[in-house]
């Protein structure tokens, strides 16, 4: 058997999708999970810098963990270390 025809008027049909939109987007994630730890290539473009300055940094001292012979960074530690050195750091 057939569905009935439905007519609605436009403020009608408009409310129908806005609800059916708002009731989609709400099973959506709120934002794209972010890695536990980056590799150089992650945390130079979080940075905004390139993967040879990421180097230089980690000669500097900056953190981060061997995952066997990769380097990996935890952002927060990265960001709280780079917030913590002097401004000639940044040159």
């Amino acid at each position: 058997m057939s569905e009935p025809l439905v007519i609605l008027r436009a403020d009608e049909l408009r409310d129908l999708v806005s609800a059916e939109l708002r009731a989609a987007l709400d099973e959506l994630p709120t934002r794209a999970e972010e890695p536990a730890l980056y590799d150089r290539a992650g945390i130079a473009k979080k940075l905004c810098t390139s993967v040879a300055n990421v180097d230089k940094l980690c000669n500097a001292g900056m953190p981060f963990s061997r995952l066997g012979d990769v380097k990996r960074f935890d952002l927060a530690d990265v960001v709280a270390w780079v917030k913590s050195q002097p401004k000639e750091l940044a040159k």
